[in-house]
């Protein structure tokens, strides 16, 4: 089933994309490295630094209504406490990306356990969620 699988992921993101492009406002969509390929298990966003919300404010929002959502277990490695004592080279004007993706990362589903049902009820809880702000 794996090829099947990939495939139902691959489909899912370009419909999460295809969706959330319209809000472009409010956030960051991920894109598809040139000459690689993914199995995307999940659609990161990033919430943008001026958007009229936070990124616990969407995810609550989603979460109340049965949408699971993660914070991105990445971003800027050099402000987790593990990493304070390490003496490294950063770049003189920070490492912006990784302080929006810390600061601003949502994990969306986009499995291929996802059904056209449950796409559709995240879509339309999104659209309710967006619409406040437009």
């Amino acid at each position: 089933n794996l090829k099947d699988n990939i495939k139902i992921r691959k489909d899912n993101f370009l419909k999460q994309t295809e969706f959330f492009k319209k809000y472009g406002d409010f956030i960051i969509t991920p894109s598809q490295t040139k000459n690689s390929e993914s199995a995307w298990l999940a659609y990161p966003i990033i919430i943008k630094e001026n958007a009229p919300f936070k990124r616990r404010d969407f995810q609550i929002f989603l979460e109340n209504r049965n949408i699971q959502t993660r914070t991105v277990f990445s971003g800027n490695i050099t402000r987790q406490p593990g990493f304070k004592n390490i003496e490294m080279k950063i770049c003189k004007d920070g490492l912006k990306n990784s302080d929006d993706v810390m600061r601003g990362g949502v994990l969306l589903a986009c499995h291929h356990g996802l059904t056209d049902d449950m796409l559709t009820h995240m879509h339309e809880v999104c659209d309710t969620f967006f619409q406040q702000y437009l």
